[in-house]
């Protein structure tokens, strides 16, 4: 099979053989600031997409992922009620002295999130982390993901633009 970028054949795909994630591309072209939405099924919050992503971006680029601390994925770690709903690395890119920033958001239930959602949780125990083997989810499955996502990033950006400790991306957020 011939997988050059002249070829006159194109390959297809969703990224989930080899980055699950979508980030590898993004830190190949060394941006600056990447938001990821890592809302892969992981129920025992085991980051496997998330580990493989930082082991072949290290490899293969030679990029070193490093959770601020006070921000890294033990905020994310809990079944019940996580700290938060986001951790922040520092990318450093090899060779160029040149650093970004990845947030990773993750589907998790935190303090202060409407009732709904904690009634949801009640209802369906694998919430947020429900298969997405069935890609037909009703209004009320969606409006779920959809709302917790927007409160966890709410609170990302708020805290990037309040906390002193994370000024290195709010000057480029």
């Amino acid at each position: 099979e011939d997988l050059r970028e002249d070829s006159q054949f194109l390959q297809i795909t969703d990224g989930g053989h080899f980055d699950n994630t979508g980030v590898y591309e993004l830190v190949r072209r060394r941006c600056r600031l990447i938001v990821l939405s890592e809302a892969g099924a992981d129920e025992r919050f085991e980051f496997a997409d998330l580990a493989s992503m930082i082991e072949r971006i290290r490899v293969d680029f030679g990029v070193n992922v490093d959770f601020i601390d006070g921000f890294g994925l033990e905020r994310l770690s809990s079944r019940d009620r996580a700290a938060s709903g986001y951790a922040i690395a520092r990318l450093r890119y090899a060779g160029t002295g040149a650093e970004g920033f990845l947030v990773v958001v993750k589907p998790t239930l935190t303090e202060g999130l409407p009732a709904d959602l904690y009634a949801r949780r009640a209802q369906y125990p694998s919430f947020p982390h429900e298969s997405t083997a069935d890609q037909f989810f009703n209004e009320a499955q969606f409006e779920a993901y959809r709302e917790l996502g927007y409160r966890l990033a709410r609170r990302a950006v708020f805290d990037i633009r309040t906390d002193r400790r994370l000024d290195g991306i709010s000057k480029i957020w």
